[in-house]
Formats: structure tokens, sequence, C-alpha cells
């Protein structure tokens, strides 16, 4: 009987589960779910949450059956104690490709946990950080065998030094992104070279995904928004003076509770956290100086009738979808080399993000002006008015492209999509001359492809999956039914 018992523990599955702030509840819940299945789970607290914040995020996983680890120690140990270098932890060096790891991930928080992109960290703390989670990965590595690595997105550095890691071992590696269809959530398969949609499980039939397609399309065509996350950009870039003026009073109210109830907690010295003189240069002078810097700029007003353009709609940056499928791109210089050799009767209309209103550097918008042949709309014009018009669209990475396809124009990515398939999209930008080098490789139909990724995809309400919990008003039993349909991308 013990022998039987050896032999059963010793064939369950192993899975790890990579954990950020606000992922940490979801996760914990569908752990607990995977150890009733008879799976030995561990999470892996990727952020610096668990120790910085008031929430006390260690008691989610108190009196659980899964194991917990978290990067504590290696944030306390940053500048002060190095690493032995073991031969192990060099070849793994070797192997890993990590320049773009801290492009997702600078380690530095604002007080409501947001990442700070504005404040640098120390390159040598970088590299020191890096090699202490590759070590540690070799640890529990070699500790629990590992057959499975999940994750909620992919666009944080631990998150991607773990997918370098984890393939190179040939374990697999799940991801649940959104796949760009309204709010439909699939399970992908090394997101990082290229996203492949996990096609083992149907969530729904055929008739049903053609009647879900016909209607994203409709939309489209009619230039409603693919998807509500991009009205909730809209509603905020309009609203912007007055979310600002906001933050800043909470900003002020934030600083009198916390001195009130943890002082000591929130002046406790630790690597990579603002100081309160950054926080509040920051968020109340800087970023609110740069506002008002950015609404006296003056966008081109010029009309584009009778003018041949192609269409480039900037991207919020840094942000999910380039962060997992493809490598960063300085869109501002890309687009003064694309503008230079475009044909003489053809301009480039560039667009900024919504979302980046107020936040890219203001220099950058005056460097495109300088370039005759490029036009600069504003952020909160529509763009439909440009898809209609224009004779080529690019995007990074964007949902515009799949757009693109759906409205039968020819399009280009700069970088790796998981909608490269598509016929009339061009993921190889070989040369900067795109209009005589355009090549379509693509060979699945719009209406394939999002039937395809509709059948094997599930609607999921991600912001109430992950914002929620921490809500005064927090209804347990309507998040348990949207984590079930998580649950069911990865059991």
């Amino acid at each position: 009987m013990d022998n039987l018992m050896s032999f059963q523990n010793s064939n369950k599955q192993t899975i790890l589960l990579l954990a950020y702030e606000v992922e940490t509840f979801v996760m914990s819940d569908l752990a607990t779910r995977l150890t009733k299945q008879g799976k030995k789970v561990v999470i892996l607290q990727c952020d610096t949450w668990s120790f910085t914040d008031n929430t006390n995020f260690e008691s989610i996983h108190e009196n659980k059956d899964y194991t917990l680890i978290t990067l504590e120690p290696i944030f306390r140990s940053l500048g002060k104690s190095k690493i032995i270098k073991s031969i192990e932890l060099n070849q793994w060096l070797e192997k890993i490709d990590l320049k773009d790891v801290f492009r997702s991930d600078p380690l530095l928080c604002d007080y409501r946990h947001n990442r700070n992109y504005r404040m640098n960290t120390d390159f040598n703390l970088k590299k020191e950080f890096i090699e202490k989670v590759i070590a540690l990965f070799i640890v529990i590595q070699n500790e629990h065998n590992f057959d499975k690595v999940i994750t909620f997105n992919n666009n944080y550095s631990t998150k991607n030094i773990a997918f370098q890691f984890f393939s190179n071992l040939e374990i697999e590696f799940l991801t649940i992104l959104p796949t760009r269809v309204s709010n439909y959530y699939g399970a992908y398969l090394d997101f990082g070279k290229g996203g492949n949609l996990s096609e083992e499980k149907k969530f729904c039939s055929d008739t049903e995904a053609i009647l879900i397609r016909d209607e994203f399309k409709h939309r489209i065509r009619n230039f409603n928004c693919s998807y509500s996350g991009h009205l909730e950009v809209l509603n905020f870039a309009s609203q912007f003076l007055k979310k600002k003026l906001k933050d800043n009073i909470s900003f002020i109210g934030y600083l009198i509770s916390i001195l009130r109830k943890r002082p000591k907690r929130f002046f406790e010295k630790i690597h990579l956290s603002p100081s309160l003189m950054q926080i509040f240069r920051h968020e109340v002078i800087v970023s609110t100086f740069k506002f008002f810097q950015w609404n006296f700029f003056k966008f081109d007003i010029d009309t584009l009738e009778n003018k041949k353009f192609v269409f480039y709609p900037l991207q919020c940056t840094p942000e999910s979808t380039i962060l997992t499928f493809s490598s960063v791109v300085s869109e501002i210089n890309f687009a003064m080399d694309l503008a230079n050799n475009l044909p003489l009767d053809t301009y480039l209309v560039v667009k900024e993000h919504p979302a980046m209103i107020g936040i890219r550097d203001i220099k950058d918008y005056y460097k495109l002006k300088e370039i005759d042949n490029i036009i600069l709309k504003h952020p909160l014009d529509d763009n439909d008015q440009f898809m209609l018009s224009c004779i080529h669209v690019i995007t990074q990475c964007g949902t515009i492209g799949l757009e693109a396809a759906v409205l039968n124009k020819p399009c280009t990515c700069i970088g790796k999509t998981d909608f490269s398939t598509l016929e009339g999209v061009n993921c190889k930008l070989d040369n900067i001359d795109l209009i005589n080098n355009y090549c379509n490789d693509g060979n699945e139909s719009v209406d394939e492809f999002l039937k395809r990724v509709i059948t094997h995809s599930i609607k999921l309400d991600s912001k109430a999956i992950l914002y929620d919990p921490f809500k005064k008003n927090f209804n347990r039993k309507n998040w348990k039914l949207e984590v079930d349909k998580m649950y069911e991308l990865i059991k």
C-alpha cells in the first residue's frame, strides 16, 4: 500500500502559478481547485505588493493546501548581498535572452501601485534581480519538477524570465490572454513564439460561434468599438483633467491616512520603492504639468480629402499586447523613417493612443511635426474616417490590424501578432519601403480565424475577476461564476 501511495504521489501533476498583485485572489482560488483535483500546486508571488502594501496579501494564502513562494527575500536583499554564481546559473544566464526583460517592469511603483516608467532603476540592481530570480527558478524546479506553468497575462519581468526559463526545459507554459474578439479570453501556448491558441477544448457550437463572429464583424464595419475596453479608454481620456485633479486630492488624502495608520511601514526603506518626495513630484507636479503641456499642443486639423495616406495609430506603451507577443519598437523613430520612405504623393497619418494623453513626451510630437508628409491627428479623433480612406494600415501588433483585415484593408504589423495567419496581414517588415515591399503571407480568412478563436475561448469579465475582491461591496458569488469560466480554460 505504501509503495502504491508513493507511486501515485510521484505521478501527481505539479503546476506552478505565477501571480502578480491583483491576480492574488484568483490564483489562490484556482490553486485550491487544482489541489482538490489531485494536483500539486505552487504559487509564486512575483511582485512587491505582498510586503509594501497595507493589504495583507499573505493572509489570502493561509491554511491552503498549496505552497506559496514570494520574491520578498530577493527584493529585500538587492544591493545588500551578492549571489554566488554556480556553474548551472552561469549556463542559464547564457541561454536566456534578457535584453527586453525590463521593458515591461522597471520594479518601481507609484503609491497606487501602477508601474512608474519615469523612475529608472539602477542597471546593476536590475541585473542582480534577474540573476537572483533565475537562481530561484533553478531551486524550485529542482525541488518540485513542474509539469506545467500557468499565468494570467504575461507582461512583467518575472513572468518574462519564467517563460524563457521553463520553455527551455520544454515545460508547458499556458497564458490566459484576451483574444481580440470582444471580451473573449483563451489559453495560449508558448505566447513568446507568437501566441498559439490552445484548441484542445471547444466552448461553444459552430452555429453560436458564427453568430458571435458575424456580430463582431458587423460592429467593426459600422465603426463601433471591437471591445469594451476601448470605450473606457476614450472616456478616461475625455475626462483626463477632472481625473487628474481628483487623483491629486486622493493622493493628499492617501498620505494623511497612511501617516495616521502605518507610519513605520510606509517609511520603511525598501529597495525600488519610490520615496515620498518622488511620489509627490511625479504624481502631483510633473504629471499635472505634462497634461497642461500636452493640452496646449496643436494637432493637425488638415482635411484628408483627396489625399493618399497610410494610417499609423500609435499604441499605449507599455501595453499587454506588445509585451506579450512582441519586442518593443520605437514608434516615433519608426514613423519618421517610414514617412521618409513613402512615395512623394503619400502622407503618413499618425494618431496618438487616447490612453497616452499626458504621458508620452511632448518632444516626440514635435519631432513628428518636423516631417513634411506626417499629419499628426488628435488622440480623440475617430479612427473610422482614417480606416475608411487610407490605402494601408500600420500597427505594432494592435487589434486595429484585425479590424483592418475585417475591412479588407492591407495591413502591416511591425511585431509578432496572434493574427499573423490572416489574409491581407503582412508581419514581415524587411524593408521600410512597405508599399513596394508589401507581402501577404497569410492564408487564413477572417471568417475562419474569428470562428476558430471564438470556438476555443470564453467570455470573461477580467476586471471583475481581478479587482472585485478589493471592493467593499464584493459579491463573492458573482465573482466565483467568472472564476468558474476561467478555470475551464486551464483544468
